[in-house]
């Protein structure tokens, strides 16, 4: 495994054990970003792999999961940066994540899915959960469509390394 999809695979472990992490006491600083902040979403993709990591590790089927991003106000994405120091430059070419920090969309209950070490890029942020709460997003918020033009390929590329790096760790772990 080459050193940015074990970045990834680490983020994305972190991310889903986040809820685990909150419930044994560990403390960490977490973001958290309500549906006031969000303008609008876009979806990035199917996110199969991700669905199979949470049954497996909560015994639970939440459904069809989808890579999604929202775009949030600029003073949010403002404060997010100046309110935790750990940030480094990621692996993934324009973005940045947290070293211990995270973000959390406060939206969908306690989807692990709803939190992520990747820093807000252009005010996009992605995060991965099941189908039925972005349906309710749908209900809350407008897809960003031609009204936000920005520059999907650099997210489709992580969402591809994300897939790439969880289909990996799911053929080398147990059923």
């Amino acid at each position: 495994m080459r050193f940015w999809d074990t970045s990834i695979a680490v983020s994305l472990l972190v991310s889903m054990a986040c809820a685990q992490a909150h419930a044994q006491a560990i403390p960490r600083d977490v973001y958290l970003i309500d549906m006031a902040a969000v303008e609008c979403f876009e979806v990035i993709g199917k996110a199969p792999e991700h669905r199979e990591i949470m049954r497996r590790r909560g015994g639970e089927d939440l459904g069809p999961a989808k890579t999604f991003i929202v775009r949030i106000r600029d003073t949010i994405a403002e404060d997010i940066r100046a309110t935790y120091s750990d940030v480094e430059d990621s692996p993934h070419p324009g973005f940045e994540h947290f070293r211990s920090s995270a973000i959390r969309f406060d939206f969908g209950g306690d989807d692990p899915g709803s939190m992520t070490q990747i820093l807000p890029r252009d005010r996009f942020i992605m995060f991965s959960m099941s189908e039925g709460v972005i349906a309710e997003l749908a209900r809350e918020r407008p897809r960003c469509g031609a009204r936000h033009r920005f520059d999907r390929k650099p997210f489709e590329a992580l969402y591809w390394r994300v897939r790439d790096t969880l289909r990996q760790m799911l053929d080398q772990g147990a059923r």
